[in-house]
């Protein structure tokens, strides 16, 4: 062991990798070895066997070789939500698949270009990365390593500043993942594949340097991963939809705004209530236990609580399509909406809020209407991505610290049962349900069939818990949800008298702000300022366009442009949030036709086709923007005319 390379390493990591360089720096006992041959690493011993069985160096070498003839990557299909969802997008998928068509026919099976990331499950020795990260052309090379003590091993063979060094003059990041916990490793690898710098997860590349359990547990979800990333989460249509309908709900009279931190603990229990099918079993329970417990109703759950007799006390609605609408008027044609409370999000569509006669809003966290149109008022975290995230935050900001879950599987038991049998899904024949095609462990055992966007939502749960720190009880007989006490709904006991719902409803109304009047919300507002802001985006936009044309040389170095240039907006003018997204979602639908281009010629070509639609198109997203916020600004000034 060379001391002088461990101490090297050591200060590596204090800068580069510091959580991780204090966990090996207090590593007692160690329940591994290096093997050595003279100066040489040839294996680790785990006590009851051998790492690797053959010398290191040897088995790195045969392992490049292996995977240099038929390399394990996450490929695309086909282009995902990206370019369906957005008519902005769908216009640049076209495009390129003609331009593609034009130019060379046929694209290659497999990108033949620069791709995102090459994941390798496995540090050992680390004999295997110089090799590795050099061979292949990737933006960022990410290291999943469960064992500490093999980091530190690593720190004994391996030249980790030459590796840095050698990765940073290919323009390759590293990242280290020190984990043993599925859901954390497959988190951490999330975050990266959102990070916008990178182009896209099509074509990246995974690599395993020893078995373990954990790598096959969470290489599992890399393909549900890819296709959740290949869509795009967040699009200029939707954005100026949701500009819209923040202006008009915010502009109206007679609401309270949900805030955090506004509000005292309370005693009492909070019952949230899904539509997913354990609902149809535990739904006596929650009519039993009713009048001492304050109801929170999830979506499409109301049908259910109401035609079983239960009137929530407060329905919570998220989304911003027509289709909201339509449910609630289909609900509200057979049920009494009486004595209930609205909470929803301001981006929801105006007619909702018309169904109710007490609306209570919230601003919604990573959409663009909260920092144009919030009025600096502070936005609710963990609110999505499903309406049961919504009502379960809700809760939790309302000051609830007993919160059972039913009805809230995150999924199902049974695939082709998706939701209750008194949901709307039963009784509007337009209304479809998603399809599962990912399994998770079940919250009383076994697995459950689920769904991305369920995954996800159960994920939030499990934030919000943290978070809160709060009694949350799970009694839905799907996802398990770490964190929450799995409960048996039979086992539900609630002591006491039933509570004075009215009287708690009375007093939270008290803790949040009121705006009686139409306009009043926007009393203080600076309009003008958002129409400048629209100015200086449009120049600052025609700016980017200029270097792009100048600069630019391919993909990567368009998306690090246009990332810089619109987070740098973001910061300053709020309003470019508003087309951000699709900015920069736009290049990565070109990316899956550049990438396959036959060569570095038909590449280039392609690149430069894109590089003048791209342009075209980011002069019509600026263009959308203003026209979305002057719209915006009308409605507030009529509504405050309106109260003058």
């Amino acid at each position: 062991m060379s001391e002088e390379l461990f101490a090297a390493n050591m200060a590596l990591f204090e800068r580069r990798f510091p959580a991780i360089a204090t966990r090996v720096a207090g590593l007692g006992p160690l329940l591994s070895r290096i093997v050595w041959d003279g100066e040489q690493a040839v294996d680790i011993d785990l006590g009851k066997g051998r790492l690797y069985g053959a010398a290191a160096p040897d088995l790195a070498r045969r392992q490049l070789d292996a995977y240099r003839a038929s390399a394990r990557r996450i490929l695309l299909a086909r282009v995902y939500g990206a370019s369906m969802q957005s008519q902005v997008g769908m216009r640049m998928f076209s495009f390129m698949r003609a331009r593609s068509t034009a130019t060379f026919g046929r694209l290659e099976q497999h990108p033949n270009a620069r791709v995102s990331f090459l994941v390798v499950f496995g540090l050992g020795l680390g004999l295997h990365l110089p090799d590795l990260a050099r061979e292949f052309d990737v933006q960022a090379v990410v290291i999943v390593e469960p064992f500490a003590e093999f980091i530190r091993h690593s720190m004994q063979v391996l030249d980790w500043t030459a590796l840095m060094e050698a990765c940073a003059e290919r323009k390759q990041d590293v990242y280290l993942i020190n984990d043993g916990d599925i859901d954390r490793i497959a988190g951490r690898l999330d975050a990266l594949f959102l990070d916008r710098r990178y182009q896209t997860i099509d074509g990246s590349y995974v690599f395993q340097h020893y078995p373990a359990w954990v790598f096959q547990e969470v290489d599992k979800r890399l393909g549900e991963l890819a296709r959740q990333h290949a869509i795009a989460r967040g699009y200029v249509e939707d954005e100026v939809k949701m500009i819209r309908n923040a202006a008009a709900n915010l502009s109206r009279a007679n609401f309270h705004l949900l805030v955090p931190g506004r509000v005292r603990p309370l005693a009492p229990p909070a019952f949230v209530v899904g539509s997913g099918p354990s609902i149809d079993r535990s739904i006596d329970v929650v009519k039993k236990w009713r009048e001492h417990a304050v109801v929170f109703s999830c979506g499409t759950a109301l049908q259910v609580l109401l035609s079983h007799g239960i009137t929530p006390d407060y329905h919570c609605e998220l989304e911003n399509g027509e289709q909201v609408v339509r449910v609630l008027e289909h609900v509200r044609a057979r049920h009494s909406f009486e004595g209930i409370r609205l909470i929803a999000s301001t981006t929801v569509d105006p007619r909702v809020a018309d169904l109710f006669d007490q609306v209570i809003f919230f601003l919604r966290d990573a959409v663009s209407p909260t920092p144009v149109l919030g009025n600096g008022h502070k936005n609710l975290q963990g609110i999505a991505p499903t309406v049961s995230n919504t009502a379960a935050a809700s809760a939790l900001f309302m000051g609830f610290r007993q919160v059972y879950l039913f009805g809230v599987d995150c999924g199902s038991r049974r695939a082709e049962v998706d939701h209750s049998a008194n949901a709307p899904y039963s009784t509007m024949e337009t209304l479809k349900a998603r399809s599962f095609g990912m399994s998770i462990p079940g919250n009383f055992g076994g697995t459950v069939r689920t769904h991305w966007v369920f995954d996800m939502a159960r994920h939030m749960l499990e934030v919000l818990q943290r978070s809160f720190r709060v009694r949350l009880y799970n009694c839905s007989d799907g996802a398990l949800i770490k964190g929450a006490l799995p409960k048996v709904p039979q086992a539900v006991r609630l002591a006491g008298e039933p509570v004075d719902r009215e009287a708690i409803k009375g007093s939270l109304d008290e803790m949040m702000p009121y705006f009686d009047a139409p306009g009043a919300f926007y009393a203080d507002a600076d309009l003008d300022a958002l129409i400048a802001a629209c100015d200086a985006v449009e120049a600052g936009v025609r700016e980017m366009i200029a270097a792009m044309r100048a600069e630019d040389r391919d993909l990567p170095d368009v998306i690090a442009r246009v990332v810089a240039t619109v987070t740098a907006m973001d910061r300053e003018y709020k309003v470019a949030r508003v087309f951000g997204s699709s900015a920069i979602n736009l290049p990565k639908i070109a990316s899956y036709f550049i990438l396959r281009a036959p060569g570095p010629e038909a590449r280039e070509a392609l690149f430069r086709d894109f590089l003048e639609e791209y342009a075209r198109l980011l002069e019509e997203l600026v263009a959308t923007t203003r026209e979305s916020v002057t719209g915006a600004v009308s409605i507030i000034r009529e509504a405050s005319r309106a109260r003058s």
